[in-house]
């Protein structure tokens, strides 16, 4: 597995909202994700979209982490 810093993709997702994705490499062996929400629709409350990127986030970190190990 390799990776060639910096990445980045925009995506168009079905509710009208787009979201941007950055991985940045740190060091050899590290990466960070900036992830950005944005046109959320009035029904989905910014706080409950933040929660579920950060549970999404933590779970393709633990899946990482394990096959690594």
């Amino acid at each position: 597995m390799s990776a060639l810093a910096p990445r980045f993709v925009r995506l168009a997702l079905p509710d009208g909202s787009q979201v941007s994705v950055a991985i940045d490499r740190q060091g050899n062996v590290r990466s960070s994700v900036t992830l950005e929400q944005s046109g959320l629709p009035a029904s989905v409350p910014a706080d409950l979209a933040r929660m579920r990127w950060i549970g999404a986030l933590a779970a393709l970190a633990e899946q990482l982490d394990a096959e690594w190990d």
